[in-house]
């Protein structure tokens, strides 16, 4: 009992010393802490860590570029094809015999130009020699029967003033018997001659009007009758046209008061005729004077018609030899000059082609021929091009994955007939969503850059840690993608090697590489926005703002804790809470990023 009690007695004066050095502890006060880092120079690197999962690769529509029935799909679902390997056709009947059309009018081409730059042959510049002649030959009838034509109416035009001579001339007579005949009534140039109706005459009283009016009707036919022979008289073949003419007219004038004369006279006689009672006149003979005068009366219309149809027949005949005032010609006539022109043509172009085939081949003319070939040959290249719309070629060496159509059916450009994937890249794309709070950084460090793609690490959850691959972003989305109330923008990267143990890249990347990467795998991305080399660098929380200016707090004396704020410039934000310092503080200085005060 006694040694127990001095233990508790011993335990006891421990506890209380403990106490009173506690309570001497917490009645101290506790000194402020200050928690610093230095300022350092190194590389600073800024980046973003969105995830993303590698794209599904891209399935090819396969489409006819034309609409037609199937003749042939060489191809099932799964076959492995090459690149150019035909899988589909149309058919193409039509289409190759266009080809070969195509292809045959351009061999022709090929042979016309050929034939031209050989030029003609002996026996075909012999034919072109007698075409020439007979066009000569043809011209020159034209021109004979074109003279002969004009010389026929030429005589026709003499011949017609030459015959009006005649019916002139012919008119004189009868005029001048008409006029005998009155004048044995009416006794005025031969006073003797009326003696049988000179007593009728003078009873006649108030008829002597008609003889009065058959006096000077008489008269006026003797002046026109006189006119008529002063011009007519005169007239052969070699009088002017005018003169027959002048002559032609005066005659008519004369015949129409020749005809007035004997109406007159023949009145005359009808006046004595109804008074023979009263003289000693017999009826008979002033009838038989009446037919006389009749009879006159008869010759002067006949040789007025005749005159009538002389002057119609010169009109004519000036119209055809193309005298009349006016006139060009009888269309007879225009027609065998027209003739003469035609065959003028005919045979300067028969001239012409003859000297075309003699002449060696123009440059003009060579290009024109190779312009038809370049054309033909367009035509065959068109025609191949429609035939190879009709046939459906690998585009890429790759896997059918679907078939939509059979042997048989028709279809559109519009409609894919095969389905197939490519298998000659890797999968090596991965996409990634980029918050709106980051983007901006992509596309600064892009613009900052020069436009060089940004590059990344990519590490692919279903392979650890242990494989990460170096990428680049080859596409940034304009467009926004909403997923869950936030904005996203989507970023294309494309894996462009693998990084080594040591850090360093290997650009070289082959299926090996890649072999273990499939569609749909999530990856994890570090994309480095920015970095910079020897650049002073501190912890962000050691920078505050203070009045407006970013303030960094140096610790210039750790016994004292004494402190100094300087003001600073900063730059970029890196990873792990660092913040470049542009100016304001020196390497190895102390800035304090925390501090505790005591109590």
């Amino acid at each position: 009992m006694k040694i127990l009690s001095k233990r508790n007695i011993v335990i006891f004066a421990i506890l209380i010393v403990i106490f009173i050095f506690g309570a001497w502890k917490l009645s101290r006060p506790t000194p402020t802490q200050i928690t610093t880092a230095k300022v350092e120079r190194g590389k600073l690197v800024q980046s973003i860590e969105p995830s993303g999962t590698i794209k599904t690769k891209s399935e090819i529509n396969l489409n006819f570029d034309a609409t037609g029935r199937i003749a042939a799909i060489n191809v099932k679902v799964g076959d492995i094809v090459k690149s150019g390997q035909m899988l589909a056709k149309l058919d193409t009947k039509n289409l190759d015999s266009n080809v070969m059309q195509a292809a045959a009018d351009l061999e022709k081409a090929k042979g016309n130009l050929a034939a031209y730059e050989a030029g003609s042959t002996l026996e075909t510049i012999a034919q072109y020699e007698a075409d020439v002649q007979k066009a000569e030959a043809n011209l020159l009838k034209a021109q004979v029967d074109l003279a002969n034509l004009k010389a026929g109416l030429a005589q026709t035009y003499k011949n017609a003033y030459e015959n009006q001579i005649t019916v002139l001339q012919g008119a004189l007579a009868p005029m001048e018997t008409a006029m005998t005949d009155m004048d044995s009534v009416l006794g005025i140039e031969n006073t003797s001659s009326n003696d049988t109706f000179d007593k009728a005459i003078t009873t006649l009283d108030n008829s002597s009007f008609y003889y009065s009016q058959a006096k000077v009707d008489f008269q006026t036919a003797r002046t026109k009758i006189n006119d008529s022979k002063t011009s007519t008289n005169n007239l052969i073949a070699q009088s002017s046209y005018s003169d027959i003419e002048n002559a032609s007219t005066k005659t008519k004038i004369a015949l129409d008061a020749t005809a007035t004369s004997l109406n007159s006279s023949w009145t005359v006689l009808d006046k004595l005729d109804t008074l023979n009672s009263s003289h000693n006149l017999s009826a008979a003979t002033v009838t038989a004077k009446k037919t006389t005068l009749d009879t006159d009366k008869a010759a002067i219309t006949t040789k007025k018609t005749a005159t009538l149809a002389g002057e119609q027949s010169i009109t004519s005949a000036k119209l055809n030899y193309g005298q009349e005032s006016g006139a060009s010609g009888s269309s007879q006539v225009a027609q065998y000059e027209a003739s003469v022109k035609i065959y003028e043509a005919a045979l300067a172009g028969a001239q012409a082609t003859l000297a075309i085939k003699k002449a060696p081949p123009r440059e003009v003319d060579l290009q024109s021929y190779k312009a038809t070939i370049s054309a033909a040959e367009a035509a065959v290249a068109s025609a191949n091009a429609n035939r190879g719309k009709a046939i459906i070629y690998a585009p890429v060496d790759g896997v059918i994955t679907k078939k939509n159509n059979e042997v048989g059916e028709t279809t559109s450009a519009a409609t894919p007939v095969l389905i197939m994937i490519d298998n000659t890249d890797f999968q090596n794309e991965v996409e990634v969503n980029i918050s709106e709070a980051d983007i901006s950084k992509i596309r600064n460090i892009i613009a900052s850059n020069n436009g060089k793609p940004q590059s990344a690490k990519v590490v692919l959850d279903a392979l650890g840690t242990e494989q990460s691959f170096y990428a680049e972003i080859v596409e940034i989305d304009p467009a926004q993608t909403v997923i869950s109330d936030v904005v996203y923008y989507r970023a294309k990267l494309k894996i462009m090697g693998k990084y080594k143990n040591d850090g360093s890249v290997d650009m070289i990347l082959t299926k090996e590489n890649l072999q273990a990467v499939k569609p749909g795998m999530t990856a994890s991305v570090t994309i480095y926005t920015d970095e910079r080399d020897n650049v002073l660098m501190i912890p962000e929380r050691a920078v505050i703002v203070k009045d407006g200016k970013k303030i960094a707090r140096v610790l210039i004396d750790k016994k004292t804790n004494k402190i100094e704020e300087k003001e600073v410039v900063t730059g970029l934000r890196g990873n792990e809470g660092m913040i470049e310092i542009i100016s304001g503080l020196n390497e190895g200085e102390e800035v304090v990023t925390f501090i505790k005060n005591g109590t």
